[in-house]
């Protein structure tokens, strides 16, 4: 028998500090079902370092996580030689592609588990999950233990999504010379986004990584915002009053309730007889909010009570119906 080793190099999403001697390795060896696997990860030649004077141990960075997969295989065949001398690997890709498979799925799992580890147990920041190379993942270099090369059998690249260049997509819109002058204003006017518009744009972020929990409690807690603020704006008569029952604890209006019956009272116009469609859309986003924050499940029970998981086309429904309660609500004057 003849073991396979696939060796990825996969870039982090942001540097990952360490702290050790100078020379020191991070290095880990880890048995996973019939697999063995090393993790190294190595210091950025001419990267940053801190020490305190004196003193041998460094806090270092690392940029890239190595991840080798060795696994026992039956045989593998040689590399047939092309007519001009060079490898010809077209006979022995198929061989190479169920391993290829099981060995990239494997790497995804120990590098999420290492992400996830700097990120939530050791706190370090911008260490999004999801924003990786998929191609560092799709191209391994493999070497068995008869020490053949076989180099990255296949190279192959996995498109970029962007979102909004092939098709109208969650309120991505263009630049173009006929809205130039909005950029033109912002940039004269020193445009700062309002705290609405940084959760809403991360609760985006989250529905294209699929980040389905954290893009619902993101999109509700947006949603929030926008609507007290138009009834309770620290501007108005009503803001006073809202400070002070919020004081007192006696404020129980929802969000559902502010643009539907308050609404009609109010601002003369419901929002669920404006756009009943996209209402319902916000009255289940509450609902899958309520789960997500009580016991972690992105779930909802549609009304005619049926338990129901969103999944990222629904979340973009619930993005579109948000945008628009936030035009309509500019729409109306208080």
């Amino acid at each position: 028998m003849t073991l396979l080793t696939a060796n990825f190099t996969i870039g982090t999403p942001s540097y990952l500090i360490v702290e050790g001697l100078e020379d020191e390795l991070f290095s880990y060896k880890i048995s996973y079902n019939e697999f063995e696997i090393t993790v190294n990860l190595p210091i950025v030649e001419f990267g940053c370092k801190w020490g305190k004077v004196g003193s041998e141990i460094y806090k270092q960075t690392v940029d890239t996580i190595e991840i080798s997969i060795t696994k026992e295989v039956g045989d593998i065949p040689s590399i047939p030689t092309s007519k001009h001398g060079g490898r010809d690997y077209t006979g022995i890709s198929k061989y190479f592609e169920p391993h290829q498979q099981e060995f990239e799925s494997l790497a995804r799992l120990i590098y999420s588990r290492i992400i996830s580890h700097f990120k939530f147990i050791l706190h370090q920041p911008f260490l999004d999950i999801k924003n990786t190379n998929k191609d560092d993942f799709s191209n391994p270099t493999w070497i068995d233990s008869n020490g053949i090369d076989y180099g990255c059998v296949r190279i192959s690249f996995c498109s970029r999504m962007i979102p909004g260049m092939y098709n109208d997509c969650m309120d991505i819109t263009p630049l173009t010379a006929e809205n130039k002058n909005k950029l033109i204003d912002s940039i004269n006017n020193d445009f700062k986004a309002e705290l609405y518009q940084h959760i809403i744009s991360d609760a985006q972020s989250a529905i294209f990584n699929g980040d389905l929990r954290r893009a619902v409690f993101e999109l509700a807690v947006a949603c929030e915002l926008v609507v007290k603020r138009k009834y309770f704006s620290e501007n108005n008569i009503s803001g006073l009053a809202f400070d002070y029952f919020e004081d007192k604890g006696r404020v129980r209006a929802t969000v559902l309730e502010l643009i539907s019956s308050m609404a009609e009272d109010v601002l003369n116009e419901s929002f669920k007889s404006y756009s009943l469609i996209d209402y319902t859309n916000i009255e289940y986003l509450f609902r899958c909010r309520n789960k997500v924050a009580h016991r972690g499940n992105v779930v909802y029970k549609d009304n005619s009570g049926v338990l129901r998981s969103p999944d990222i086309g629904t979340l973009k429904e619930w993005y579109i119906s948000a945008c628009k309660l936030f035009a309509w609500l500019d729409s109306k004057q208080i």
